[in-house]
């Protein structure tokens, strides 16, 4: 699970990240999937996402002022 959640954190893509785990490219479709709905590894995936955004002091007000 850590390694799948790592490599989908690269680019968000789930079937590079399931064949980097190990999973053949003719099924790495279907297995990302069902990795990203396995309650774990959605938490996880949330999780190491908001630690980032919080290192980056991303803020939806900060976003929005930038814009305009």
């Amino acid at each position: 699970m850590e390694i799948f959640v790592a490599e989908y954190l690269v680019d968000l893509n789930a079937t590079r990240a399931a064949i980097a785990i190990g999973y053949s490219k003719k099924c790495a479709h279907m297995q990302g999937s069902r990795l990203l709905r396995n309650v774990k590894v959605a938490e996880e995936i949330e999780r190491k996402i908001r630690k980032r955004v919080g290192k980056l002091d991303i803020s939806r007000d900060r976003v929005l002022f930038r814009r305009h």
